[in-house]
């Protein structure tokens, strides 16, 4: 073993390639001092801004990914990799990662709308595909709702951003709508009173807009009266379940009658007045035209129409013919006769 050519050929590499080593290496320590100290300061000036905790989070998983692909790009380029083929490369991986990811690329698009345009925040109340709850947290690729029975449904980002979303809590106040129905021989002055003055008793109702009670439809069992007042969002169900109670209280109290589907059954008592049709009539066969010889028109290609005018033309010409040679002897009779007659004048 020749020690000689194997030191000459370290200090070689020493030499040409191993200083590049050395600073890719300082480079890579410097490049991540440096990102932890720009992510720190990033990630504080986020804080103090007025955006969501998720969008922050979004933005620092961003900035974090993106200064990291740098530095690899810078170290790489210090051992003598081009750019070229590092970006070539990271393209290549990005197009096959794309392919078969592409759902997951489509909910994390989608992510980024539901984040930036801000349809709902979390502890919002929504409906989606008639899913109804209280949104729990919103992730990259999914969205979490909580029902009123507690449970958890998590949700794509594309099947959100895709449908029609109703979000009850974007306003700081709520209309309550509530259908009553009464018997028609109810006073409705007196029930859209008794309606307004239950609305009142109940203090987390607003006055402004007013209550409103209106005769909605006039319905087959009774009148179907329909009312509203305005709350505070959060006091939404609280008040309309507790209104359904007090109303109806106060249709007992008052004697206003709820009606109920009734079904009226009568005795027919009259006689059944019995018609005598008589019996039905025999069946007469009803006398229909046949085509004799359409077989011979497809077959053979033989016109029949043709055939039957031709033998109409003779049979008329034959006929004319005897009423010819028939006028023909009545003159020769009559021509006949007539000289008889003279030769016996003669004589």
């Amino acid at each position: 073993m020749d020690w000689n050519q194997i030191w000459t050929s370290i200090q070689g590499f020493l030499t040409t390639t191993g200083w590049q080593i050395v600073e890719a290496i300082l480079a890579l320590i410097f490049g991540l001092i440096i990102i932890k100290i720009l992510f720190r300061i990033i990630k504080s000036a986020l804080k103090r801004s007025k955006m969501d905790t998720i969008t922050q989070s979004f933005i620092n998983s961003i900035i974090k990914y993106a200064l990291y692909i740098v530095l690899w790009i810078i170290v790489l380029q210090i051992l003598g990799v081009p750019a070229t083929t590092f970006i070539a490369l990271l393209s290549t991986l990005g197009l096959a990662i794309g392919l078969s990811l592409k759902d997951s690329l489509s909910n994390l698009s989608n992510g980024i709308i539901i984040i930036t345009t801000k349809p709902f925040k979390e502890n919002d109340y929504i409906e989606i595909s008639g899913i109804e709850g209280r949104v729990k947290s919103i992730q990259i690729l999914t969205t979490t709702v909580e029902t009123n029975d507690k449970k958890e449904i998590i949700l794509p980002n594309s099947e959100i951003v895709t449908k029609i979303i109703t979000n009850y809590s974007a306003s700081n106040t709520r209309r309550v709508e509530m259908h009553f129905l009464v018997a028609y021989e109810s006073d409705p002055k007196q029930v859209f009173q008794i309606i307004k003055d239950a609305i009142y008793s109940d203090g987390r109702t607003l006055q402004d807009p007013a209550p409103f009670v209106v005769i909605n439809e006039l319905k087959d069992d009774g009148l179907d009266i329909f009312a509203t007042c305005w709350v505070d969002n959060a006091d939404y169900w609280d008040v309309y379940w507790n209104l359904q109670s007090v109303i109806f209280s106060e249709f007992n109290r008052h004697n206003i009658v709820i009606p109920y589907k009734q079904v009226e059954v009568r005795m027919r008592n009259d006689e059944r007045k019995r018609v005598n049709y008589g019996e039905l009539p025999e069946r007469i066969e009803k006398v229909r035209e046949i085509n004799e010889t359409s077989a011979l028109e497809d077959i053979f290609g033989i016109d029949i129409d043709k055939i039957k005018q031709e033998k109409n033309k003779r049979k008329n010409k034959r006929k004319m013919k005897k009423a010819k040679q028939s006028e023909t002897e009545q003159e020769v009779k009559l021509t006949t006769a007539n000289e008889y007659k003279d030769g016996q004048d003669d004589k």
